[in-house]
């Protein structure tokens, strides 16, 4: 998750630029991990290298950047879902229990490799398979959560 509140004036740039406030660069942006959500795949307090892009050039196993508000969110997308002019993008850090649906239009980035906090290099974290266990994470988490207590039939209770 990234904040706007006092960064460096080249992050605060990136920021401006991934939340559409002005053209993005034709280079990769830069903007740091602040959460541990997408570990250990990308550990926190990593430097995350952002190309800008729509929701209709990410796929699943992309770890893409969401506005959320006035905050970015990088998580893996598991699954996207095209229907003529909208696409529904599914993303979850893999860190995390369970996903959320996002509209395509809110992705305004793609993380292409990324800088750990020692400084070591970290390839392209586009990763199928993350994906697809994290799909499977995100429906066991639902298959085995009860339904509210207003849903079940009278007679069950």
């Amino acid at each position: 998750m990234f904040r706007p509140e006092s960064p460096p004036a080249d992050r605060f740039d990136a920021w401006l630029a991934l939340t559409g406030q002005v053209p993005a660069p034709s280079g990769p942006l830069e903007l740091p991990l602040l959460t541990g959500s997408m570990a250990p795949a990308i550990p926190a307090g990593a430097t995350l290298l952002i190309a800008a892009t729509s929701g209709a050039a990410v796929r699943g196993g992309d770890v893409a950047v969401f506005r959320e508000g006035d905050r970015l969110v990088a998580h893996r997308v598991l699954l996207v879902l095209r229907a003529g002019p909208v696409d529904l993008v599914l993303e979850k850090g893999d860190a995390n229990r369970r996903g959320r649906w996002r509209r395509g239009r809110t992705v305004c980035g793609r993380v292409t490799g990324f800088r750990t906090p020692d400084g070591a290099a970290g390839g392209d974290p586009h990763d199928a398979v993350a994906a697809s266990n994290g799909l499977r994470r995100h429906l066991r988490h639902l298959w085995r959560r009860p339904p509210p207590p207003d849903t079940l039939p009278e007679d069950t209770l």
